[in-house]
């Protein structure tokens, strides 16, 4: 009987499945990464942002010129290029990636510390309230007190002046 108490014990004090889990995942990421991957998938999110236009205008001075004479005439002509306008446009994109099992992970810490001050905060009002109990009883005594200082004083001074035997 005594060996199966103490086998008993070292059993139920051995078993932590919870630990145990912790401890194979921590050792063997191979296989935590599949798990966690759909379990916490990353969220990719694409905003769309604006597009820069950026225009680069070339002016050409070059003249070209051409002459011809015929008999006593003489015919020049000038010819210019026209501008050279060219436009390039950029979109900027922005991609956040956000990752979800960090996201839960905080839920859980923002959860828990939810928790650790709703229980501070109930704390500190019990404590507030204690303390209005104790002044408002701590002010009836003093009430007490002073009237039956007031008693005692009215009484020795009418003691006094001879007024009461």
């Amino acid at each position: 009987m005594k060996y199966l108490i103490f086998l008993l014990l070292v059993a139920f004090a051995s078993c932590n499945p919870a630990k145990k889990a912790t401890k194979y995942m921590r050792d063997h990421p191979e296989v935590n990464a599949p798990v966690c991957a759909d379990q916490f998938p990353i969220r990719e999110v694409t905003l769309p942002g604006d597009t820069v236009t950026v225009t680069d205008t070339l002016e050409t001075f070059e003249v070209l010129v051409d002459t011809l004479r015929v008999a006593d005439t003489l015919y020049i002509t000038r010819t210019t290029q026209p501008k050279i306008i060219r436009e390039t446009r950029t979109v900027v994109d922005t991609v956040i990636r956000e990752n979800t099992a960090r996201i839960g992970e905080l839920l859980v810490t923002v959860r828990d510390r939810d928790e650790t001050i709703k229980s501070r905060d109930d704390k500190i009002t019990k404590q507030g309230k204690d303390n209005d109990d104790l002044r408002t009883a701590r002010n009836r005594w003093r009430l007490y007190f002073f009237l039956l200082l007031g008693a005692v004083g009215v009484y020795g001074f009418l003691k006094f002046k001879r007024i009461l035997p």
